[in-house]
């Protein structure tokens, strides 16, 4: 009954822990899913910031071998080049850094915000260590219940082997007693006839 009730508190016990853990999983890889689903309008705005970053970083590009020094196209092009990194680029820098770069460009913020490792691989390394840890529990679990058998057998074979010897030794008492029964029998018998 002791060995039972020591199993069964242990089964509840790590049922609940893996219930829970159970929860906290299916709970954190919704709230990862619904984040990823959200930013409908967030990747459009990324997209035409990256989209503009790009634009602005083409003009530093040495791809106009063609143009003459002095043609129109070449003082226009050199004007834009100028305009975009004295004034446009570093304002849009300073402007995103006020921002705590919500206004920087995708490319700025990853270089300066983003972790080596993708979010990607960080939610799959993260999952993959939570399922390890749930097989890890699980065979925890399994074995602490096959160890809660093995002790509870064995404490109803220790039980068994307990009523055994009483049963001996309740029918050994039970012989010697009608042994001593006859002894005394037979000293009255001796006594009263003397």
């Amino acid at each position: 009954s002791h060995y039972f009730l020591l199993f069964y508190t242990a089964v509840v016990f790590w049922s609940n822990k893996l219930d829970f853990v159970a929860e906290m999983d299916v709970i954190i890889s919704g709230l990862s899913k619904c984040r990823s689903n959200d930013g409908g309008a967030e990747d459009a705005k990324e997209n035409t910031m990256s989209e503009l970053w790009k634009k602005f970083m083409y003009l530093f590009e040495n791809d106009i071998d063609d143009v003459k020094v002095f043609s129109i196209d070449y003082i226009i092009y050199t004007l834009l080049k100028i305009v975009s990194a004295v004034i446009i680029i570093p304002l849009w820098i300073i402007i995103g850094a006020v921002t705590f770069g919500m206004l920087w460009p995708p490319q700025i913020r990853s270089k300066l915000m983003k972790s080596r490792l993708t979010r990607q691989s960080g939610n799959e390394s993260a999952e993959h260590e939570r399922v390890e840890q749930m097989t890890t529990l699980r065979e925890g679990v399994s074995i602490l219940e096959d160890e809660i058998k093995a002790e509870i057998d064995k404490g109803r074979q220790e039980l068994e082997n307990v009523r055994n010897v009483l049963v001996l030794t309740k029918s050994d008492i039970n012989i010697e007693m009608n042994n001593v029964k006859d002894i005394v029998t037979e000293l009255f018998e001796c006594l009263s006839a003397t």
